[in-house]
């Protein structure tokens, strides 16, 4: 699942000077990653059935998203992204501009929510196995999650330093080029969920093999 925000504010500075404006902006845009993760929410109450409907659903939107309910359970980890971006201008009297990226917070949260089949009372040696077995699944998206922020931070790093900035412009270029340059954003933030998208859908699978269920079955006697 993947949800985007973007946010954009502009200051604008007259200088007094008539003179044509310089566009050399050294300062670099500041690029902020913040991480949050909502605690593990436990579901109980649904059969198997349910838990293949359920898993279904949230394949259809979201691939990786869940993993498989093989073992009368399921995992549901959205990984969800928001960004705010704030755009500088500078104009000048002689109808010029500039325009460019001055700051960007991306936001990843995690809300992980692990399914057991309410065939498998809390308690009991089936219940504990699916359990362990799904928390590979939750410990797997927070690696992937803690390998893939830095890379996402310094991709949207690099963009808004290649093409977060425009000028000399008209002043009347600035909405339009305003549009250009979050769209350059966006575009990368999506790019990299998608990236990620791919790769957690792969590593997830080299949890739910056959292997490992069997492993799992083995845990408790008489598996049902």
């Amino acid at each position: 699942m993947k949800r985007l925000i973007l946010c954009c504010a502009i200051w604008l500075c007259l200088p007094q000077a008539a003179h044509a404006i310089s566009c050399n902006q050294t300062t670099p845009p500041k690029i902020t990653l913040e991480r949050s993760e909502t605690p593990i929410q436990y579901d109980f109450a649904q059969n198997r059935t349910s838990l293949n409907q359920i898993g279904a659903e949230i394949l259809a939107a979201s691939p990786g998203g869940a993993t498989s309910s093989h073992v009368g359970g399921l995992t549901n980890g959205t990984i969800s992204s928001n960004m705010s971006t704030q755009l500088q201008t500078l104009t000048s009297p002689d109808g010029s501009a500039c325009i460019w990226i001055s700051e960007v917070i991306i936001r990843l949260q995690y809300q992980p929510i692990v399914y057991v089949s309410r065939e498998f009372a809390p308690g009991s040696c089936y219940h504990a196995a699916v359990l362990e077995h799904e928390h590979k699944h939750v410990s797997v998206d927070r690696a992937l999650i803690t390998m893939f922020a830095p890379e996402l931070q310094n991709a949207i790093q690099n963009v808004a330093a290649t093409k977060g900035r425009a000028g000399p412009i008209s002043k009347v270029q600035l909405e339009s080029t305003s549009r250009t340059i979050q769209k350059a954003i966006e575009d990368e933030l999506n790019r990299m969920m998608d990236n990620l998208s791919t790769v957690r859908s792969a590593r997830q699978a080299q949890i739910d093999t056959p292997q490992e269920y069997m492993r799992v079955q083995r845990l408790c006697v008489n598996w049902p």
